[in-house]
């Protein structure tokens, strides 16, 4: 091997020896900026997530999302929003991990994005009251890791978090999209009336479902009966029909599928409309505000023809 294809060799293991160990030798190098445990301008673990009550995320040319907790429950904007995502970013705030300072310049704010025309600015409020604001930059070398600053605070830490993820979202990502907000011991039965079909399953004797077929009770296996249940009340959208046209198209849909269910007395709990468009099915409750688009998997369980249905191997006698 030639000495300078040797030398080379060199220099590199050098330069990949440097950056695993950086961590180390920059504190001997510069102690002022060693870090021992969380600096208390970023201590976000005494954040309590159950008491913030405001949260504003903003970036200099983008829309300002406000997202707000009310009696009822959070909004983002004038919408319902989605608690779940919500209660993880921030618990994902809350859990930030600081690494180290790379930096007390303030000339080097642009560098890292955590100046205020190229980061992202989230605020925390409590009772009205502002309690943390910090600026998010861009992502730092190494896994889940991000660059960011506290308000009126010079320094710039390298983080270790994935709240990089949420601030990539829309108003509509930040939207409840959840359809049916039921249970499944609250449904006794399910029609689906479709142009293939309609059937009409049924609850008797505890939770024990029978699929009524020319005035004849047949009993389900409960494996069946369980994934329908399951896909209708956790079915949720990805997304939101807005444009008028597609409303429009929408609600003159001739080709539709209805499900509708309801509770021990025959009180219909809700009537749930679909119609196919594309690749993706459009979904609204009878009566509600809101067209959501929903992926065709989420509903394979629904969209289903009298061949689908799945007896138990001995055939129910009729009850009476």
């Amino acid at each position: 091997m030639k000495r300078q294809t040797i030398l080379i060799l060199l220099g590199i293991a050098v330069i990949l020896l440097l950056i695993t160990f950086y961590p180390v030798i920059r504190d001997y190098i510069n102690p002022a900026l060693k870090n021992s445990g969380v600096p208390s301008p970023v201590d976000t673990s005494i954040l309590l997530p159950s008491r913030i009550d405001k949260i504003t995320i903003s970036k200099n040319a983008e829309e300002k999302k406000v997202i707000k907790r009310t009696q009822k429950g959070w909004n983002v904007g004038e919408y319902p929003a989605d608690k779940e995502e919500i209660k993880r970013f921030l618990n994902e705030i809350k859990t930030i991990k600081v690494d180290h300072i790379v930096s007390k310049n303030k000339e080097n704010h642009a560098l890292y994005q955590v100046d205020d025309r190229n980061g992202d600015r989230i605020t925390l409020f409590e009772g009205g009251k502002q309690i943390f604001s910090f600026i998010a930059g861009k992502e730092a070398a190494g896994p889940r890791s991000l660059y960011i600053r506290v308000k009126d605070d010079d320094r710039v830490y390298q983080t270790i978090s994935d709240i990089r993820w949420f601030l990539n979202f829309s108003v509509n990502d930040w939207r409840d999209k959840k359809i049916v907000k039921l249970t499944k011991d609250s449904i006794y039965k399910v029609e689906i009336d479709s142009p293939e079909a309609k059937l009409e399953f049924f609850r008797k004797d505890g939770k024990k479902w029978f699929f009524k077929e020319k005035e004849e009770a047949k009993r389900l296996k409960d494996t069946f009966i369980d994934d329908i249940l399951e896909a209708v009340v956790g079915l949720k959208g990805a997304g939101f029909v807005e444009a008028k046209s597609d409303i429009k198209t929408f609600k003159k849909a001739k080709k539709t599928t209805y499900i509708k269910l309801f509770d021990a007395s025959g009180g219909r709990l809700l009537s749930l409309k679909l119609v196919k468009h594309s690749d993706e099915w459009w979904a609204a409750l009878e009566g509600g505000p809101y067209i959501y688009k929903v992926p065709t998997y989420r509903l394979n369980a629904l969209l289903i023809k009298p061949s689908d249905i799945k007896m138990e191997d001995s055939k129910a006698k009729e009850e009476k």
